[in-house]
């Protein structure tokens, strides 16, 4: 295996450079569901399975559901379930991803 970000050094730069880079290559399900998952991992409250400590990931957390919840991301979100995408399918039925805006909220 390896090392997870929480012993990784460079994990703040390297999520910092993630975060730009989906950022400009815009929404997409795999890019939705990978900020997703990694906002999810990366704790709201110490959760169960975090890679905490949170504060030191809150202002990537931050960044990734600020992404997940533009709407032009929804939107892509929201195309790819109602197509039965199987990784969105997958995160809308979990309980984070039903918080998330895309499957919250519905279609505008």
């Amino acid at each position: 295996m390896g090392t997870t970000l929480s012993g990784y050094p460079h994990a703040e730069a390297v999520l910092a450079a993630h975060l730009r880079h989906i950022e400009r290559s815009g929404p997409s399900a795999g890019r939705y569901c990978t900020a997703a998952w990694l906002a999810s991992s990366l704790g709201e409250r110490g959760d169960a399975g975090s890679i905490g400590p949170v504060q030191r990931w809150e202002p990537y957390r931050k960044g990734y559901l600020a992404l997940l919840g533009r709407e032009d991301w929804c939107v892509v979100a929201r195309n790819a379930l109602a197509v039965k995408a199987r990784g969105i399918v997958g995160l809308a039925e979990t309980a984070s991803g039903r918080r998330l805006r895309a499957f919250a909220e519905g279609p505008p």
